[in-house]
């Protein structure tokens, strides 16, 4: 039986996330009208598939392209998130700009492998407060 999804989102898996705090965003923001969609939680989102090694490269591409092949989503949804300790800097305004240009770079990857797919990126602001808000970058 074939089960399609809106989207798969790729994020964090911060436990500051949980409790319902970042599907309410991604439904409260209109990226998913509700929550049927697939996720792939991992420390710091999806920033492995800019890895050195290419074998974690591969794994991310392969579960991406498995989910698809399974649910059938229109597009990825990148969302990572502010002071992301797999990031490690400590600097808000740095590590946007390094977030920032990770998932420029990780949004042109996924258009080369994965053309009839579209990507959205975000970063998640109010990790610390629970106050979520969605920056479109």
């Amino acid at each position: 039986m074939a089960h399609s999804s809106q989207a798969l989102v790729i994020s964090c898996s911060d436990p500051r996330l949980n409790a319902g705090g970042i599907e309410a965003v991604i439904v409260r923001e209109m990226i998913c009208s509700n929550q049927n969609f697939d996720r792939l939680i991992w420390p710091g989102g999806g920033k492995d598939l800019l890895s050195t090694d290419p074998a974690i490269v591969d794994y991310w591409l392969a579960a991406i392209k498995k989910l698809w092949e399974l649910h059938h989503f229109p597009k990825i949804v990148l969302i990572w998130h502010d002071t992301c300790g797999a990031y490690g800097i400590s600097n808000l305004h740095e590590e946007e700009t390094t977030q920032t240009t990770d998932l420029a770079a990780i949004t042109q990857l996924l258009a080369e492998k994965f053309s009839q797919l579209t990507v959205e990126r975000f970063i998640l602001q109010g990790t610390d407060t629970g106050d979520f808000s969605l920056k479109r970058v």
